[in-house]
């Protein structure tokens, strides 16, 4: 794990953290707003997006999970990223083995981190003490 960022550097975000900013109520959404919008460019897989999709759709409303999809996929900030069918086949192998209970998405940000050299940036403590040996950053407390 590391502790801090230089705003430039891309971060792979996980869902919750996405979530948290277009959900006003949500406990963290004031720390993911402050981090969204102080960074220059973000990194986020499709799981992600189809994770953020279905969250906000059935939490919120059909309107805030259309206004973050278009965010997502129309900024030029953001860089959408797809596994590989190795990478796939990696984070398969990752959730089979792991000794902790981590969801696929999950698994599959810790994989795409690891396999190209990634930060991977999270509220979830559970992904932070999984991806030990990878770059993940604690949002909550950075």
């Amino acid at each position: 794990m590391i502790s801090s960022i230089s705003k430039t550097t891309p971060i792979l975000l996980d869902s919750n953290v996405i979530i948290a900013y277009f959900r006003t109520n949500e406990s963290l959404h004031e720390i993911a707003t402050k981090f969204i919008e102080g960074r220059e460019n973000f990194l986020v897989s499709d799981y992600v997006i189809s994770e953020v999709m279905t969250v906000l759709q059935l939490r919120e409303s059909r309107e805030i999970m259309k206004k973050a999809v278009e965010v997502l996929t129309q900024n030029k900030h953001v860089s959408i990223l797809r596994l590989t069918w190795e990478e796939l086949a990696q984070t398969v192998n990752f959730m089979q083995e792991s000794s902790k209970e981590i969801s696929f998405i999950d698994c599959s940000l810790l994989i795409l981190a690891r396999s190209r050299g990634l930060i991977v940036g999270t509220f979830d403590q559970d992904m932070i003490a999984t991806g030990e040996d990878i770059d993940v950053v604690d949002l909550a407390n950075n």
